[in-house]
């Protein structure tokens, strides 16, 4: 398609990122200089060093990992000295100072997974299944100093599932976003499309994800906390303190199912077991069906186990 390769430079981090980076790797027309990605992170009880997924990604094959501590000037001047087209920014982790935007030759684009310039921020999939949407997107956009403010090149529109959790959207999105990333760069390079300006006064912004918006209120509808546990299914999760016979059990709740039960005279909070079923009581009279569920310092558990042995039924 053109006389030489398109050189990129891949900043990333999750699994998310390392679908798009391996689509970027199948093609004969692009040139993946350098892989930068955030460090090793310690995980689990024994704190072993995990690599991020782009790193496993490219273990085998002969690219450049960088993953620096700060971005200062030593890691600006090799950013220099690649000569890249692009830069690609997917989930890299760090915020990218200005300067460093205009060192590739044909900027910097951005992957962000929501129809832009709703959602800009760090948790965009999170938020719009929180917030029941029924449709998201994937933006690419030409970054600019402030946060998913640059000018649009390109969008795709994607329906939400009912039932779809934040994983399964994250995967599905990676996907389109990659296929649709790729016929981006093709047609900005061949000058055959024009960024276009944000309509920055329509701008929503979701926040970092923090451990207490996990915390369930149960006064909230079934729909209403069956989304928070769709959207914050892998972090931090949904939780709540159970009152059950006389003491207070913190109890991590990691399968939910919407439920057709109505229960007028039972409190928000309370569980309730029907046909060998384990159930828990919304606002407004709803009722969720809960699957799977761990009390702190527990096994993970069914509802059948759980009930055997909490509820002694």
């Amino acid at each position: 398609m053109f006389n030489k390769k398109i050189k990129l430079v891949f900043f990333g981090t999750p699994e998310f990122a390392s679908t798009i980076l391996a689509k970027l790797l199948t093609r004969e027309d692009f040139e993946v200089l350098a892989v930068v990605s955030e460090s090793d992170k310690p995980v689990g009880r024994k704190q072993e060093l995990v690599e991020p997924a782009v790193k496993k990604l490219v273990r085998e094959k002969s690219i450049t990992v960088l993953q620096p501590e700060k971005l200062d000037d030593e890691f600006y001047n090799t950013l220099v000295a690649f000569e890249a087209d692009f830069f690609v920014v997917v989930a890299y982790g760090k915020i990218i100072p200005d300067r460093f935007l205009n060192l590739a030759k044909k900027g910097v684009l951005n992957v962000h997974p929501s129809l832009l310039p709703k959602y800009r921020g760090a948790s965009p999939i999170q938020s719009a299944i929180l917030a029941g949407e029924k449709e998201t997107g994937v933006t690419i956009m030409l970054m600019d100093k402030l946060m998913d403010h640059g000018p649009i090149l390109s969008q795709t529109p994607v329906a939400i599932l009912d039932k779809e959790t934040y994983l399964d959207l994250s995967n599905r999105l990676a996907v389109i976003g990659a296929e649709l990333l790729v016929k981006t760069i093709l047609d900005y390079f061949a000058d055959k499309i024009k960024p276009c300006e944000q309509k920055h006064t329509e701008a929503s912004v979701c926040h970092l994800l923090k451990k207490t918006d996990g915390e369930i209120d149960w006064h909230k509808t079934a729909i209403e906390i069956y989304n928070q546990w769709r959207a914050f299914v892998v972090w931090p999760g949904v939780y709540s303190v159970i009152k059950i016979k006389n003491r207070e059990v913190m109890i991590k709740f990691l399968e939910l199912k919407l439920s057709d039960l109505k229960k007028e005279h039972l409190k928000s909070g309370e569980f309730l077991v029907a046909e060998d079923k384990l159930y828990v009581v919304c606002g407004e009279a709803t009722v969720l069906e809960v699957l799977k569920l761990q009390p702190a310092g527990k096994k993970i558990q069914t509802a059948q186990e759980f009930m055997h042995g909490y509820l002694k039924i």
